[in-house]
């Protein structure tokens, strides 16, 4: 019989998905030390994070809920039917199971409302052991390092810099003392155990050894646990494209949109090799100075060592651009439609006016390379200064690259070009201010 249940609720961005996919192919060992970790499966895609088994459980419109709308669940009928498959897998894991802990895991149960965790809370005890002990296991994270990993995973999903930087304030705010007194008013004070990220990565297991702990596994056997990797951040790079992708995408019409998007292969350039990213003083200042007053309520309420601001280590950022990343991007572009090639020609131009003082010019023939085999179309637009800016970029690489190089690429050029190169030059100080990211 159960007698104890934990439910790790997050936060999101603090190992959530390595902990969910680590549990899920450690099942059968956790199974053998008397806990159950619920592995659910739909149309042959396992599902290991169980705020999935929950909202479609106890929310009202749960075919709004992302997961469902890209599985197809589009209707109260079909989620009523996936409903009562997941319920009948719960119940014959539950059934063939004889141990007494039961860990669920769902990073997004952190912001259900006070209805929707009162709802778990009789659906466990109802359908469980009405005496099982509920405990919350929660991880938290220096804000900053925090919502540093949220912008990112933002703009690798559909987002663009100039968004979440506006964003920030609805990423901080409270965020802390909003979902513990929710959850006191359910599952009492008590109830709620914390995990501090910075201490979980150093233990040998990272944060899914620290959970394990936790519920009761010897560290001596953590060794076998199967451990998974998740949500590996990405590089300056790609992050730059995939925000300039999804700013122009989002201007389109809903069609066009569509269109593009249903051939657009996001993974390719989620995985383009660079250079890594620190995010300016002034965006992490921000985030610190609104998380302030609520990381004051975290340490008084739970009696912690207060987090203090997280400097960040500056490299030298002497691979910005290099002719490796380059290289991957050619090799990648032309399975992408038409458009997006457009976008990432341009944005990569860009990048090369804008931060010419940052990038290696060993870089600068591999640029005109790249562009010399990709862009025709697009080349002939800049040069014909539809679009001021990329113009600047052209000039840029006469000056830097090599005479084989400026003799390729003249051959693509427009005569316009020529007699507007200095005046371009000259307003190269009013290209548009790029300070998403620096570098190192």
């Amino acid at each position: 019989m159960i007698k104890k249940i934990y439910i790790h609720i997050g936060l999101p961005k603090v190992a959530s998905t390595s902990i969910q996919r680590s549990l899920a192919k450690s099942a059968s060992f956790l199974k053998q030390k008397g806990i159950l970790y619920p592995v659910f499966n739909i149309n042959n895609k396992t599902i290991s994070n169980h705020h999935v088994f929950f909202i479609n459980r106890i929310f009202k419109n749960a075919e709004n809920f992302d997961f469902n709308k890209n599985m197809g669940l589009i209707n109260s009928k079909r989620i009523e039917e996936v409903n009562e498959l997941l319920f009948k897998q719960f119940i014959k894991q539950l059934n063939s199971f004889e141990g007494n802990t039961l860990v669920f895991s769902g990073e997004f149960i952190s912001f259900f409302n006070l209805q929707q965790l009162n709802a778990i809370k009789q659906f466990l005890l109802e359908n469980i052991n009405s005496k099982a002990k509920i405990e919350i296991i929660v991880f938290i994270r220096n804000p900053v390092n925090r919502i540093e990993s949220v912008i990112q995973q933002k703009i690798k999903d559909y987002s663009f810099f100039e968004q979440e930087y506006k964003n920030i304030e609805a990423h901080t705010c409270n965020c802390f003392r909003n979902i513990f007194e929710k959850f006191e008013k359910v599952f009492e004070k008590e109830s709620i155990k914390l995990i501090q990220h910075e201490i979980a990565i150093k233990n040998e297991f990272g944060p899914v050894g620290e959970l394990c702990s936790f519920i009761g596994i010897d560290p001596q056997e953590h060794k076998k646990l199967h451990i998974t990797h998740a949500n590996k951040s990405v590089s300056y790079e790609a992050l730059i494209l995939l925000s300039s992708i999804n700013k122009q995408l989002s201007a389109l019409s809903p069609d066009e949109k569509q269109r593009i998007s249903s051939s657009f292969k996001r993974r390719p350039i989620i995985q383009i090799p660079g250079c890594g990213i620190v995010f300016p003083e002034s965006i992490r200042k921000k985030i610190w100075e609104l998380s302030y007053d609520d990381l004051q309520w975290l340490n008084e309420y739970f009696e912690l060592t207060p987090y203090t601001y997280p400097e960040q280590e500056k490299k030298p950022n002497e691979n910005m651009w290099s002719k490796a990343t380059l290289q991957y991007i050619e090799d990648c572009i032309n399975k992408q439609p038409q458009k997006i090639k457009e976008y990432i020609c341009n944005e990569i131009l860009i990048e090369f006016a804008t931060k010419c003082h940052l990038i290696n010019p060993l870089s600068n023939a591999a640029l005109i390379k790249f562009i010399n085999s990709n862009s025709t179309n697009i080349s002939l637009n800049i040069l014909q200064l539809k679009q001021k800016k990329y113009a600047s970029a052209i000039a840029l690489l006469f000056i830097f690259a090599d005479k084989l190089a400026c003799k390729i690429l003249y051959k693509r050029i427009n005569h316009l070009f020529v007699g507007n190169l200095c005046k371009q030059l000259k307003k190269i100080n009013k290209i548009e201010n790029r300070n998403y990211l620096t570098t190192h």
